[in-house]
């Protein structure tokens, strides 16, 4: 598998995810907050109506509990993630899209 074209070297990547991912934490655990409701129900929009069953059916339900632990650990690291683009834009760190 390659490598997609970039814009921002992945040096640079590295360095605004080091510099702000904390910060994303932070907007994390507020956003977590603020939307919990929103999002409880978008869980089950997701998990119910558009993905979740249609792809994986009741296998989740079978996971062990460490493993659904680590699962949920990686999505909300991709959050963090997710989080550190507009916290790196916000600083004058990274250029808005075009």
């Amino acid at each position: 598998m390659g490598t997609a074209p970039m814009r921002i070297s992945l040096d640079e990547q590295r360095a605004l995810y080091r510099q702000h991912a904390a910060e994303a934490g932070d907007r994390l655990v507020a956003l977590l907050r603020a939307r919990l409701d929103e999002l409880v129900e978008l869980g089950f929009e997701r998990a119910f109506e558009t993905v979740g069953v249609h792809e994986y059916g009741d296998a989740t339900y079978w996971k062990a509990t460490e493993q659904l632990a680590d699962e949920a650990a990686a999505e909300l690291a991709d959050a963090v993630f997710y989080l550190h683009i507009p916290v790196a834009r916000e600083h004058g760190d990274l250029p808005a899209p075009d």
